[in-house]
């Protein structure tokens, strides 16, 4: 199975201020106060926030406060109160899945940012976009809309803000499986949110390296880190994370094929995101309780049990299935598409299992293509192009005061000093090396058995149904012909399959090789 749980942090309005409550006692506190308040730009603030804090908790009640915070803007002509209001509407917006209406409040408040100038403003909206985007598996729209928030606030120097978005862009390559630069930004966070003293970074970033040491196969750590997350985000009393992360112990114990831990953690995960009424939130719970009834019906050796758990992993995963549809979900649906398809094949519904394969192999083109990563990696460049030429700027600046602070001492120390930094990094070089041979011969070991254990299984149950589909009384049946068609596609998957093995094999034969001497072709 494939995670799909992303901890996405939506950005607070640009006129917030700190409080040192969380939850539900911050919003007590304030709406208590709001009887007191003057009609004036401190109200508005206040409603602002209260609209904010209630996203996590209960979107309906946002809108109703962030509406309340905008009547009071123009009535006061306050057009930056106006943007931040919009803003909060967009975020409730978000969290009931209400993509198209959320991105039409977010551009209103962009353009009042852009009319005053406000920088800070502009780049929250860009990332509140981006997570649009990225939600429905526009990744290159999302992509972009990330790398602009993070310029200007590179420049604003929003340390917290910055590490929000590295997050996020971390996640994005998560969710296109690119574990190295998934690792790249989440460390940067990290640090970021440990440098800041940041309990709620600390939670998404301990939920987020939770959810790669998973892919790694080291389940008990990543366990610990869910759990620790877990507990941060309940005494926060942030229920939208406290989903996520029920959700991503539920999928580890899954993975484990702990099924009754798995089904009791994402049920919890699914009743509080029914109470937010997130509608991604929902399909994913669906889809990944489907996933662990499929796993049960596959790994249980029983008939009566087998046929039950393959009943309510079609229901499961079809309810979610039809709610990606509703809201433009297509990353999960993607997933959720192919695991129903082999449920189809393993009941003999092999009809039903060919329209489920048929849209699976259409999403994927979709939102995985060749096309959009590359168009991805363009911008990657292109960031850290512009990111290079502004270090080098920066650097140049620092050599240019080292030189006139070390211009008195002698050209012997400057050489010692470098002889040991060299050789310091040398050491570092010829460590980091060593360890990363042995993580890729090991990774390519796991990889190999995943796919032997699991991906071949599924080409050859559809041709295996398909053969039962063949007419041989009419042979010049046209259905035949597409059946032919599928069954040439199915054998191709199960060559490309064999290729894939046999490719990691020389490369972790390849990599072990080169490591061990040293040397590069």
């Amino acid at each position: 199975m494939n995670k799909l749980l992303f901890v996405l942090l939506v950005l607070a309005p640009a006129i917030l201020f700190s409080q040192k409550k969380q939850g539900m006692p911050l919003i007590d506190s304030l709406v208590g106060s709001l009887l007191q308040m003057n009609e004036d730009t401190n109200k508005v603030k206040q409603l602002a926030l209260i609209s904010y804090t209630y996203s996590v908790i209960n979107p309906d009640e946002g809108i109703k406060y962030g509406e309340q915070a905008m009547k009071l803007a123009d009535n006061l002509h306050w057009k930056k109160g106006i943007a931040t209001a919009n803003v909060d509407i967009a975020i409730n917006l978000d969290a009931m899945s209400k993509y198209a209406k959320a991105l039409e409040y977010n551009v209103t408040a962009f353009e009042l940012y852009k009319e005053m100038e406000d920088s800070n403003g502009m780049a929250a909206v860009y990332a509140n976009m981006g997570l649009i985007y990225h939600t429905q598996s526009d990744y290159s729209k999302a992509l972009k809309c990330y790398f602009d928030a993070l310029k200007i606030n590179t420049d604003l120097n929003d340390k917290k803000t910055q590490g929000i978005i590295t997050e996020n862009i971390g996640t994005l390559y998560f969710e296109q499986k690119n574990f190295t630069k998934t690792l790249k930004y989440y460390s940067q966070a990290l640090a970021i949110s440990e440098d800041l003293n940041d309990r709620v970074g600390k939670a998404r970033s301990l939920g987020n390296i939770g959810m790669v040491l998973n892919e790694q196969g080291n389940y008990n750590k990543a366990l610990d880190n869910h759990f620790m997350a877990l507990k941060i985000n309940e005494e926060l009393g942030y229920k939208k994370s406290i989903q996520i992360n029920l959700a991503n112990i539920g999928y580890v114990y899954s993975q484990t094929k702990n099924y009754d831990s798995a089904l009791k953690y994402q049920v919890m995960a699914l009743k509080i995101s029914e109470e937010l009424k997130s509608k991604n939130s929902i399909a994913i719970n669906m889809g990944n309780i489907g996933e662990t009834y499929f796993s049960m019906a596959v790994n249980d050796g029983l008939k009566s049990f087998k046929t039950e758990n393959l009943k309510k992993s079609i229901k499961y995963l079809n309810d979610a299935i039809l709610i990606c549809d509703e809201i433009g979900f297509l990353g999960p649906m993607t997933e959720f598409s192919k695991y129903i398809s082999d449920a189809y094949w393993l009941t003999g519904d092999y009809k039903k299992a060919l329209e489920a394969f048929k849209q699976h192999d259409a999403l994927k083109d979709s939102a995985f293509s060749d096309e959009n990563k590359m168009l991805l990696s363009k911008m990657e460049s292109q960031h850290e192009l512009d990111m290079k030429d502004k270090d080098i700027a920066i650097k140049s600046k620092q050599i240019e005061i080292a030189k006139l602070e070390e211009a008195n001492k002698s050209k012997e120390t400057v050489i010692y000093i470098g002889g040991i930094l060299f050789l310091l990094l040398a050491a570092v070089l010829v460590i980091a090396k060593f360890r990363n041979s042995i993580r890729k011969q090991r990774k390519v070991l796991r990889e190999i058995a995943q796919i032997q254990s699991h991906e071949i299984r599924g080409p050859l149950s559809r041709i295996l149904g398909l053969v039962h589909l063949f007419n041989y009384e009419d042979i010049n049946d046209p259905v035949n012909g597409q059946i032919m068609q599928y069954i040439t596609l199915s054998a191709t998957e199960i060559d490309d399959i064999i290729n894939t093995v046999v490719n990691k094999t020389y490369m972790g034969e390849k990599s072990k090789n080169n490591d061990d001497g040293f040397k590069r072709n």
